[in-house]
């Protein structure tokens, strides 16, 4: 490796070492860039220092995002300064700037702490891999260099309402930046590099998140200072005295303990109430949480009993979820009675998160608005083309109503957003600029520098963990509550089925007739034979357990029958023997 390979690698080991804040004094962007500054001089070869150009162009890290300011860089040169942090000699006319003695002791810690962890790291994933984690260090750096620059580039576009200059697609980002890296690194084995860079995403250690959240952290500042300074979103005036409308799916997650996003919906809520920000919900958005539960309860309540208890956890359902996770704690509970105190809840969100809800006749009325009409339209096409999955009417009516609502509380300067689970409504506002629109995780990225001194690091760390994960990894393939209906629709018991064949069955069903309809005398016909399949194909669990009885049975039936025979010849036996006795008295 090269002196030039070997600072951009240091550089990199660097970003996995939290970039710190201080509670008060300088500003967060002020103090990012004085973080900066200091590793790169602390990673820079030059024994004579740098010189303020040499620092311009180191401070892009190489290439991963856009360069500061010549400004930038000299105000924090001076500032460093004025603290003390820097020794200044002449070289000519141009001046060199060092780490004082006190500074480079504590940023060499910092340095040894991080090559310590990422070095650890590496050795856990790479360190029985052909060649040794050596071999692997500067490709994995790369790697996550890569991934964490572009999911901060996406986290700073979406706090800016700016339309991505392409197409991003977060679910191929790890797979690219992977096959890149191959590309160009050689003498790794690239099957053992691509298990060990995605089971680096895939689990959750105390190590492993505490890298994730650092880089993304890192990655985030530095390009959040790259915007213009008019707009700076490293400021907690961003959101400071805001109204912040939830979404339909962010109330879920907070409703339901067992959801991937609760843990997020709580920092949220700690940020909002630290922060000054209100948080509502308005009236078309509650309305709709109480369709939504009301319908998938009762779907829940038609299907219930169609779920092998093996499946019930592969069933992608909130409500299914949140039974689940009460039962372990109240193994009798009742499905009616789950479902009646969860509706219950809707009513505490004020009591327990300080959610007020929003009511005003316009949102009788925007159902219709012909602009929300339009909205929905636009709204439904790009959930497509993202989802490749259409979006039902009245989903994408109330993210119109909502949309609308928050654009007319701006137009009034009412300092109002929407927070949200949904990329595709962050996506049409790029497009459009109407309103402002924020996504959880981004939010959560936003909030890290600016409540610093009451962040929670470590849980921050593994709730970002599992969001990343959602968004970089394959998606695990989980059942439907729908996936049961077609059981339930023509009076199949299914609950007793081996769960593997009831799967199997699913998924054949989805292949075979998409979007089936079992009240249609067609797609009952076709679906009728799959399910035929699996209670008389030989391959089937099912089928092999039943003529497995039956030849249980069978054998049973013939021992008692030889037994039988057995009993009748021994009690003629002895119905001779006393007869001889009898006779011969």
């Amino acid at each position: 490796m090269n002196t030039c390979d070997d600072a951009a690698v240091k550089r990199s080991l660097l970003l996995g070492a939290r970039i710190r804040f201080s509670p008060s004094g300088a500003s967060v962007r002020s103090q990012a860039i004085e973080r900066i500054i200091e590793q790169n001089l602390a990673s820079a070869e030059a024994a004579k220092g740098l010189t303020e150009q040499q620092l311009q162009n180191l401070v892009a890290l190489s290439g991963h995002f856009a360069t500061l300011r010549t400004s930038d860089i000299k105000q924090g040169i001076d500032s460093l300064e004025k603290l003390r942090k820097l020794s200044v000699t002449l070289d000519g006319r141009t001046k060199r700037y060092q780490l004082s003695d006190d500074t480079r002791s504590v940023i060499a810690r910092i340095i040894t702490d991080s090559e310590e962890r990422t070095n650890i790291v590496i050795k856990d994933l790479f360190g029985s891999a052909t060649g040794g984690e050596k071999v692997y260090s500067r490709a994995f750096l790369r790697v996550l260099c890569t991934v964490f620059s572009k999911l901060s580039e996406v986290y700073v576009q979406v706090i800016t309402s700016r339309q991505p200059n392409k197409e991003f697609t977060e679910h191929r980002l790890l797979l690219a930046a992977i096959e890149d890296t191959l590309r160009t690194e050689r003498n790794l084995d690239k099957e053992a590099f691509r298990y060990g860079v995605n089971r680096f995403f895939r689990e959750s250690t105390p190590q492993f998140d505490q890298i994730k959240w650092n880089m993304a952290q890192n990655f985030y500042v530095a390009k959040a200072l790259g915007i213009d300074t008019a707009t700076d979103i490293l400021s907690s005036e961003l959101f400071r005295e805001a109204t912040l409308y939830c979404d339909t799916n962010v109330l879920i997650a907070g409703l339901t303990p067992g959801n991937r996003h609760h843990n997020s919906f709580l920092e949220l809520t700690k940020a909002c109430q630290a922060l000054g920000v209100n948080l509502k919900v308005s009236y078309a958005t509650a309305e709709e949480l109480k369709s939504v539960i009301l319908g998938h309860a009762a779907l829940l309540k038609k299907v219930y009993e169609k779920i092998p208890d093996e499946m019930q956890k592969e069933v992608k359902n909130f409500i299914l979820e949140g039974y689940l996770a009460e039962r372990q704690k109240t193994p009798d509970l009742q499905l009616d009675d789950f479902i009646r105190e969860f509706m219950e809840t809707i009513e505490t969100l004020r009591d327990s998160f300080g959610i007020v809800r929003e009511d005003d006749r316009w949102f009788d009325e925007g159902q219709d608005d012909v602009e929300v009409k339009k909205i929905a339209q636009e709204l439904s096409k790009i959930y497509e083309e993202i989802r490749k999955r259409p979006k039902g009417k009245n989903a994408s009516i109330h993210d119109a109503i909502l949309l609308m609502w928050v654009a007319r509380e701006n137009a009034d300067n009412r300092a109002s957003w929407i927070v949200t689970l949904d990329s595709t409504l962050a996506k049409w506002n790029a497009q459009t600029r109407k309103t402002k629109v924020i996504t959880l995780d981004a939010f959560l990225q936003w909030m890290s520098p600016v409540t610093s001194d009451t962040a929670n690091e470590g849980q921050l760390a593994e709730i970002f963990s599992a969001a990343i994960r959602y968004q970089l990894l394959p998606r695990d393939t989980f059942f439907r509550l729908s996936d049961f209906q077609v059981f339930a629709d023509m009076g199949i018991e299914t609950k007793l089925l081996p769960a593997e064949d009831v799967e199997a069955c699913i998924r054949d069903i989805r292949q075979a007739v998409a979007n089936a309809d079992p009240s249609k005398a067609e797609d009952r016909e076709k679906i009728g034979h799959i399910i035929q399949k699996y209670f008389a194909d030989p391959g089937t669990k099912y089928k092999r357990t039943t003529e497995a009885l039956q030849t249980q049975s069978e054998s049973i039936k013939n021992e008692l029958i030889k037994e039988k025979r057995l009993r009748d010849d021994a009690e003629k036996r002895v119905g001779e023997l006393e007869t001889g006795v009898f006779q011969r008295v």
